[in-house]
């Protein structure tokens, strides 16, 4: 699945943090595990309400990325804000994308396979107006040197 959502930052990244689980230096495990539960208890109370992405998990890396906020990539939320507040919006973002990319997802198959189809055709369509070419060509080539 194409399932990757770049949510963008609009601002210039923060130094770099360490991610969910390890602690930079002025963290204690306390401070950093209750904000890693934060965004936990937040993606499942989501899942609860919304009955959707049961498969998904989020893992906080702070600062860990310059561009992105946060991403999905296959069913692991990436969240990469310094801020908790800013990190539980990020959560919400990604998960609310995957969800609606999800949705679409057999319109995506469909549509691939449907221009894969026409490709395989107008494939077909070039081949056959070459060999007709070919054909033109030779017998153009044959008259010509017969009336020489």
């Amino acid at each position: 699945m194409a399932k990757e959502d770049l949510y963008r930052k609009t601002r210039t990244a923060p130094e770099k943090q360490e991610a969910c689980g390890k602690m930079g230096a002025t963290e204690t495990n306390a401070s950093r595990g209750s904000q890693c539960s934060r965004l936990e208890a937040e993606l499942e109370h989501l899942k609860k309400l919304s009955r959707l992405g049961s498969e998904l998990r989020v893992v906080w890396e702070p600062g860990s990325h310059e561009t992105f906020a946060g991403q999905v990539k296959n069913s692991l939320i990436h969240v990469y804000e310094v801020d908790e507040k800013k990190a539980v919006e990020t959560l919400r973002h990604e998960f609310l994308d995957y969800c609606v990319s999800q949705a679409i997802e057999p319109y995506k198959k469909i549509t691939n396979r449907l221009i894969s189809m026409v490709n395989e055709e107008a494939y077909r369509m070039k081949e056959d107006v070459v060999e007709g070419l070919i054909r033109l060509l030779r017998v153009s080539h044959d008259e010509v040197r017969r009336s020489h």
